[in-house]
């Protein structure tokens, strides 16, 4: 076998029996250490494994388990780039975390959200938003960008959450020498921090003494 060292098919042959059977690789407790099996026909037969999968297509190539639960084994090994990989992965992650995006049937076509929106070249966070935004069918793949949640939208959706949803009152206006400002515009005009004028009002200070106290002084009596 020394003469196939240099070969990647071989390589990867190996490498995969290592993390399945090896309990000193490096890769072992994600592989043999959660149940992951190496086919025993396979085992010491490099050639059987080499008529099954066949040689490695291309240096993008690796090998991949189609079903991520099984083994190394006969109907569940082939070759895949690293995005097929990823996306198989994240698939199945997808499908049992997020229900929703699965099975989207468009025009008598079911697939998973993600392949949708590889399908349709979209982001996959913009297809998965028109989903949670109630979009279906065609419009799913139809649709612009997802919609954007208005300052309405967040106030509806704080009643729904709310029996008794936080009021926003706008800023009291002071009056003073014929002036009617809120706490903003005087801080501008008279040269005090905002905060401070804000302060005082809601300690009850009349307008004069809001607007001409020094910074760091106290209340006049």
């Amino acid at each position: 076998m020394a003469s196939q060292r240099k070969n990647p098919t071989y390589n990867a042959w190996n490498n995969a029996r290592h993390r399945c059977l090896n309990k000193l690789h490096r890769n072992y407790p994600g592989y043999g250490g959660r149940g992951i099996t190496f086919y025993d026909g396979w085992k010491d037969n490099y050639t059987a494994f080499l008529e099954h999968v066949g040689e490695r297509p291309g240096p993008e190539y690796s090998l991949e388990r189609l079903g991520n639960d099984r083994g190394y084994e006969p109907g569940n090994v082939t070759w895949a780039t690293r995005s097929e990989q990823q996306k198989n992965k994240r698939t199945t992650w997808s499908n049992q975390r997020n229900p929703i995006y699965e099975n989207i049937t468009i025009g008598g076509i079911t697939k998973h959200a993600d392949e949708w929106a590889d399908f349709i070249g979209v982001k996959r966070c913009t297809f998965r938003a028109r989903i949670r935004y109630g979009i279906q069918g065609e419009a799913l793949i139809t649709e612009g960008r997802a919609p954007r949640r208005t300052f309405k939208h967040k106030q509806e959706f704080r009643l729904e959450r709310s029996d008794k949803p936080r009021i926003i009152y706008p800023q009291r206006a002071i009056t003073w020498n014929g002036e009617t400002h809120n706490a903003t515009e005087w801080s501008r005009i008279v040269g005090l921090p905002r905060d401070l004028i804000a302060e005082r009002r809601r300690k009850g200070w009349d307008a004069e003494a809001i607007l001409t106290t020094p910074r760091g002084s106290k209340r006049p009596r």
